[in-house]
């Protein structure tokens, strides 16, 4: 296989997880900012804020400042007008805000059809374990 045909099955494989993820979590994540003082016009989207996190969790960014430089070449857009770079302070309000219990049920049924689908093999351990900032689901090999 070459290096090409591996990274164009890598890519099909990560935007087939990340759109199925995204979606669930533009479903189950709440907007926590108040809307108060802000022109509509002027407010930005939660999804595309959201996608441009998953994308530096994705990529291994050491912090905000990177996934600030990371948003500005994703090609994110709000409707249909691109979106530009979103600066490390406001991803950074953003985090602060949201409520961790949100992301739960869509992580938990990502791991559960990937899970279903065969996705997930144990190694070296008879069930499959999951770990996600310290704790744990076990996923019992079948």
């Amino acid at each position: 296989m070459t290096v090409n045909n591996r990274r164009a099955r890598v890519n099909k494989f990560l935007a087939r997880r990340t759109t199925r993820l995204l979606a669930s979590l533009n479903e189950c994540v709440r907007d926590p900012r108040s809307s108060r003082g802000v022109r509509p016009e002027k407010k930005r989207k939660l999804a595309p804020m959201l996608q441009a996190l998953f994308a530096g969790m994705l990529a291994c960014d050491k912090g905000l400042r990177d996934v600030e430089e990371r948003s500005e070449t994703l090609g994110l857009k709000d409707g249909d007008e691109p979106v530009g770079r979103i600066s490390d302070t406001t991803l950074g309000d953003l985090l602060a805000k949201l409520d961790p219990d949100d992301f739960q049920q869509p992580l938990v049924r990502q791991v559960r059809d990937m899970n279903r689908r065969r996705e997930l093999n144990p190694v070296d351990l008879p069930c499959g374990v999951v770990t996600v900032d310290g704790k744990f689901f076990c996923l019992w090999a079948s």
